[in-house]
């Protein structure tokens, strides 16, 4: 699993410009990684809960902006948008302890091998 975070800028507005702060987020799985997600049906699954990006209208629904499992590996990097630069790098720590449990969660999926052993005291 190798995980991308690139942070960059975005301005907006015609008269008065506002600078807002970008965090994109993209996963590589290996392929068994991803079967193993796929196996244990875990695309839905939430990784982060975010609320409206800074620059983004609401659209009524407050789980759209949620990060899940299968937004993860997009080849357009999944983007969050934040006010401040502190924002951004407290966004960014949060997402380095969200992609343990992502791997955590895919360690605790793998099958596991049996081994037996006996012995004598």
């Amino acid at each position: 699993m190798r995980v991308s975070i690139e942070h960059g800028t975005e301005t907006s507005g015609m008269f008065k410009k506002t600078t807002y702060y970008t965090v994109a987020v993209k996963v590589d799985f290996t392929e068994e990684e991803a079967a193993i997600l796929n196996k244990a049906e875990l695309g839905d699954h939430i990784v982060m809960e975010r609320e409206l990006p800074a620059n983004r209208v609401d659209i009524g629904d407050p789980n759209h902006w949620h990060l899940r499992l299968k937004h993860l590996p997009d080849p357009k990097k999944n983007l969050y948008v934040l006010k401040t630069t502190g924002e951004a790098q407290a966004y960014e720590e949060e997402l380095k302890e969200a992609m343990q449990i992502v791997k955590q969660a895919i360690d605790a999926h793998r099958d596991v091998k049996v081994e037996n052993k006996s012995f004598e005291l």
